[in-house]
C-alpha cells in the first residue's frame, strides 16, 4: 500500500501488485530519535570548516545515514558529515576514542508514481528493485 501523504496514518493512495513499475522522484529522512556518540578520549572528526576536536565526555547526536558510510552528525548547534561505518554499540572501531551508544531511529519516506499517475509515500523503499540511486 502507497500512501497519499508522508505521515502514518494516511489513507491508501494507491495499491502496488508483485512486479508492478513504479517511479520514485523524491525522498527525506525523518529522524525520530538521534543517536549518540560519545568521546572517550580527545579526538578531532570532520574535515576543514568542518574539523571539529572532542574531549572525553562530549556527546555528538547521529541525525542519520547519508550514504558512502557517512552519516549526519550535530555538535554543539553544528551540522558535519562523518564517515562512521557503525550501527552497532559500542567501540567505533576506526575512530579511536569514540563509542556508539546508540543508534539512531529513522524513517525514510520516499515518493512515487505507478504507471496510471498515481501518487503516494512510502517508507518501505527497501521492498523495491532500484530503490538506492547507488545500485
Amino acid at each position: 500500500t502507497v500512501v497519499a501523504d508522508h505521515r502514518h496514518g494516511s489513507p491508501a493512495a494507491f495499491r502496488l501488485k508483485a512486479g508492478e513499475s513504479v517511479t520514485a522522484d523524491y525522498g527525506f529522512v525523518v529522524t525520530t530519535r538521534p543517536g549518540r556518540i560519545r568521546a572517550t578520549s580527545p579526538v578531532t572528526i570532520g574535515e576543514g570548516k568542518d574539523e571539529t576536536s572532542l574531549q572525553p565526555g562530549d556527546v555528538v547526536y547521529v541525525l542519520h545515514y547519508v550514504g558512502e558510510g557517512n552519516d549526519l552528525l550535530w555538535f554543539k548547534g553544528r551540522e558535519f558529515s562523518e564517515e562512521l561505518h557503525t550501527d552497532k554499540p559500542g567501540p567505533i572501531e576506526h575512530w579511536k576514542g569514540l563509542e556508539l551508544l546508540e543508534a539512531p531511529t529513522t524513517e525514510w519516506w520516499v515518493r512515487m508514481k505507478n504507471s496510471t499517475g498515481k501518487v503516494g509515500w512510502t517508507t518501505r523503499a527497501g521492498d523495491f528493485d532500484g530503490a538506492d540511486a547507488c545500485e
